[in-house]
């Protein structure tokens, strides 16, 4: 690799040391996939209600999967995404120099 791609550094990431070396990962990004995660469940649940009241058995409820419907819905995902991490103090939590003492 070193021949190669000189420009590129490896380094090993020991086993659950993720969120020491990757601070974003467990400090913004999770937060992140958990907002979005749980927007599009709302969905889910809210067009089951809607066709469980509608008189549809729950053996027969099937979810809307077309792309148009996906990418409409999508974009309230990643507002409320957006939204979740837009928040000075989630920011400051991170702390991308955490690693600093371990290497030194």
């Amino acid at each position: 690799m070193w021949n190669t791609y000189p420009w590129i550094q490896i380094h090993y990431v020991p086993a659950n040391c993720t969120g020491l070396f990757q601070p974003c990962d467990v400090g913004i990004q999770r937060v992140l996939k958990l907002a979005i995660k749980r927007t599009a469940l709302q969905d889910v649940i809210n067009d089951t209600t809607e066709q469980l009241k509608s008189g549809v058995t729950p053996s027969a409820v099937t979810f809307e999967k077309k792309l148009p419907v996906v990418r409409d819905r999508s974009v309230r995902w990643l507002v409320n995404g957006y939204n979740a991490i837009n928040n000075p103090e989630l920011i400051k939590k991170v702390r991308p120099n955490s690693v600093h003492g371990f290497f030194h």
